[in-house]
């Protein structure tokens, strides 16, 4: 299980900074200096918020595992 990824702002610049959290626990991981996340407790289904302070957050559903 888990999901690794990246959060980037529109020209592709990672948002150092943000946060990956699963909706409804308190399980995350920040974002480091080249915009990537690993979260390995993550699940199919799971929701997971991303926050940077000072930006609106988006939600994204994992639909697949890391393999």
């Amino acid at each position: 299980g888990g999901i690794s990824g990246s959060v980037r702002d529109a020209e592709g610049v990672g948002l150092i900074g943000a946060s990956v959290i699963i909706k409804g626990t308190t399980t995350g991981a920040a974002v480091d200096v080249d915009g990537n996340f690993v979260l390995p407790q993550a699940r199919p289904g799971d929701i997971l918020v991303v926050s940077l302070i000072g930006a609106p957050y988006f939600l994204y559903i994992l639909l697949r595992s890391k393999g």
